[in-house]
């Protein structure tokens, strides 16, 4: 683009991400890479020592991080796997915390719920915001969550926090 022109071009293609022989690959491939490069993700974020603190809202991204973490940390005794759920008392539609302490029972995980009472002026709006966004958002309640998650993070000495937050567009 030009003070003068515009130019469009084809600048990728799906045939770039084809296997080198430029064949379609099995479905059976693309999930077992898909599964290893997770895999690998989550074990190069977890140090060899010490806390690791998840995010887990109890949806499945945050599920499937927490679940890897502890398969791969059930091998260290040294660590200390910990999981965080956001409870809101009075948003029964939005809340997923049931499954979220199954999903840290069964990764081996510490479970810690922060509640918060949507009805304390501090909140309002977020029934609403919940509603639109499938789960809270921005306000002051971000500001508040991550106050108390950072001292939840002091608390437990955890130098990693893993989250699957911003994957639902991948």
């Amino acid at each position: 683009m030009s003070a003068r022109a515009t130019e469009v071009r084809k600048y990728w293609s799906p045939s770039m991400f084809l296997a080198s022989d430029r064949s379609v690959r099995k479905e059976q491939d693309y999930i077992s890479e898909f599964a290893h490069l997770l895999r690998d993700g989550v074990r190069l974020r977890v140090p060899g020592e010490g806390a690791v603190l998840c995010d887990l809202s109890g949806g499945l991204d945050s599920s499937t991080i927490t679940t890897m973490a502890g398969t791969i940390m059930s091998v260290y005794p040294e660590q200390r796997l910990h999981a965080v759920t956001a409870s809101y008392p009075g948003m029964a539609k939005t809340d997923e915390r049931i499954h979220a302490e199954r999903v840290a029972r069964a990764a081996g995980a510490t479970h810690h719920v922060l509640s918060w009472c949507v009805s304390e002026p501090l909140f309002g709006g977020m029934p609403e915001n919940a509603f639109y966004w499938d789960e809270p958002r921005f306000n002051v309640h971000s500001h508040a969550m991550a106050m108390a998650k950072h001292e939840l993070l002091c608390s437990i000495s955890a130098r990693v926090v893993l989250s699957g937050a911003g994957a639902e567009p991948v």
